[in-house]
């Protein structure tokens, strides 16, 4: 599920959700509205917040897309 997804269903705010994750509202505004691409630490914080429903893959592209396939691939040998 997609960040913008999650806040919608679950009728929360995106200044409460940022509150949550101790971060500014305009950056939930923009990884919600993927005109930014949170870093691990913080995909990690929206994942845990959001019991898992939405999903590191959702979030990350890129080098930090990368860096978690690599982990996911050496932790399945």
């Amino acid at each position: 599920m997609e960040l913008d997804e999650y806040l919608w269903r679950n009728k929360i705010s995106r200044t409460k959700f940022a509150e949550q994750l101790n971060v500014l509202p305009n950056q939930v505004c923009q990884y919600a509205n993927k005109r930014k691409t949170p870093n691990l630490l913080y995909a990690n914080k929206i994942h845990h917040a959001t019991n898992g429903l939405v999903t590191f893959h959702e979030m990350l592209k890129g080098p930090e897309q990368k860096i978690l396939n690599e982990f996911f691939l050496r932790k399945k040998k």
